[in-house]
């Protein structure tokens, strides 16, 4: 199917879930926006969270995926996050509707990237009533937790050494300085 693309057309959600499969763009108030490039830090530091999480959450009947998902964030608003942690299973195709009980988001270099991940990302993660949001600075070699109290996200947890233990489930720990140190 093809979705109209004009100058003025804004798009609503399930317009950009028709998209291709390989379009990573996007969707902020109906239009378009193109998704940072990741580096080869971002990439990795992707896949060893998407690991951990994954061994930690699929014996509790979890699914993780990495990068590529889209998430419904709104009528004309759409997310692709870097890794998310679903409790119940969201539908295969389409724009994912279900909120994950976790959403990572790695930053890449640049000030727009950071503005984005840290100040409009976690103010739309949390009207979306995602329990915790995870943003995770391969430059900087830091790990912050963020979980929703009263409809707000608070920093419950945050480190760039040693164990970091994950507020609200149990027996999950990030060893941070051995998450980056494929990066030396």
């Amino acid at each position: 199917m093809t979705v109209p693309m004009t100058a003025q057309a804004l798009l609503t959600v399930e317009e950009w879930g028709l998209l291709p499969e390989d379009d990573a763009r996007e969707l902020v108030e109906g239009r378009l926006v193109e998704a940072e490039m990741g580096t080869f830090a971002h990439g990795y530091v992707v896949a060893e969270l998407s690991a951990l999480l994954r061994e930690y959450f699929r014996p509790r009947g979890a699914w993780v995926v990495g990068d590529g998902v889209r998430l419904s964030i709104g009528e004309r608003k759409g997310r692709v996050p870097d890794a998310a942690v679903f409790l119940e299973r969201p539908s295969p195709r389409g724009v994912v509707q279900v909120p994950p009980a976790i959403v990572v988001e790695v930053l890449s270099e640049g000030a727009e990237n950071h503005r984005r991940d840290r100040i409009a990302k976690l103010d739309e993660y949390a009207k979306r009533g995602i329990a915790q949001y995870w943003i995770v600075d391969p430059e900087d070699r830091t790990l912050e937790i963020f979980a929703l109290r009263s409809g707000l996200y608070a920093r419950v947890a945050a480190a760039e050494t040693g164990a970091l233990v994950v507020p609200d489930h149990e027996g999950l720990v990030v060893d941070v300085g051995a998450l980056f140190a494929g990066l030396d």
